[in-house]
C-alpha cells in the first residue's frame, strides 16, 4: 500500500468517527500535500489516488492555488520519466492521457508543460 494511499484511508477513517478538528485538518492537509508530492516524484501515484484526494479538498481546505501547483509537479514528474529514455511508448501515452484525464488537467495548465508534451509527441511519432 502506498503513503498516500495510507493516509487517504487514515483522513476517511478520522473524518467519519470522530470531530474533525481544525488542528486536524491542517496536520492531514499537510501530510496529503507532502504524500502527493513524494508519490508524483517516485512515480507512485495512480488515477484512483488522484481521485480520492479530489474528494478530500473541501474537507482539508487544500486551495485551487495548492492544487494547481500539486497537479503541475505530478505532471512534470510524468513527463521526466516518460522522456527519460528518449522513447515514448503506446503505454506512457495512454499513461499520461489517464493521469491527464484524472487531474483534470486544464488547457491553462498544459502551457506550463509546453515544451515537454511537445517533446513526448516528437518522439512518440518517430
Amino acid at each position: 500500500m502506498s503513503i498516500l494511499r495510507s493516509i487517504i484511508d487514515s483522513i476517511r477513517a478520522s473524518v467519519s468517527n470522530e470531530a474533525f478538528e481544525k488542528v486536524k485538518q491542517k496536520e492531514y492537509h499537510d501530510q496529503v500535500i507532502n504524500a502527493i508530492h513524494k508519490a508524483s516524484e517516485d512515480g507512485d501515484i495512480t488515477a484512483e489516488e488522484i481521485a480520492d484526494v479530489k474528494g478530500l479538498i473541501g474537507m482539508l481546505n487544500i486551495t485551487e492555488s495548492e492544487m494547481g501547483h500539486v497537479k503541475l509537479d505530478i505532471m512534470r514528474h510524468l513527463l521526466t520519466r516518460i522522456l527519460a529514455d528518449s522513447k515514448v511508448t503506446e503505454e506512457e501515452i495512454a499513461l499520461f492521457k489517464e493521469v491527464e484525464d484524472g487531474l483534470s488537467f486544464a488547457k491553462e495548465d498544459k502551457a506550463h508543460l509546453e515544451d515537454e508534451i511537445t517533446q513526448m509527441k516528437a518522439l512518440y511519432n518517430k
